[in-house]
């Protein structure tokens, strides 16, 4: 879990690079997103900043589903979708 108290795009993208290096399965990244929201949720989480609420919550919404699969061995979010959306974020 977190560290801290508040959570970011900065951490949520450490996150996604930490899966593109093979250092985080998407499964663990997506219980880590899906941990992050409940503790939101139960406000023992702060955004930071609080105006980037709405882009937090769609980052942690994407994070939370890249280890679904479209096919056996195939997920839905592909790497290249993965590094296109982390540029988006960062």
């Amino acid at each position: 879990m977190l560290k801290s108290k508040e959570i970011s795009l900065p951490v949520i993208a450490q996150t996604l690079q930490r899966v593109l290096a093979r250092q985080l399965s998407r499964e663990a990244a997506a219980d880590w997103a899906a941990q992050v929201c409940t503790e939101l949720e139960a406000e023992r989480l702060t955004y930071n900043p609080a105006k980037a609420e709405r882009q937090i919550w769609a980052a942690l919404d994407y994070v939370r589903g890249i280890d679904l699969q479209d096919a056996p061995g195939s997920y839905l979010h592909d790497e290249e979708n993965l590094r296109n959306y982390l540029k988006d974020i960062s």
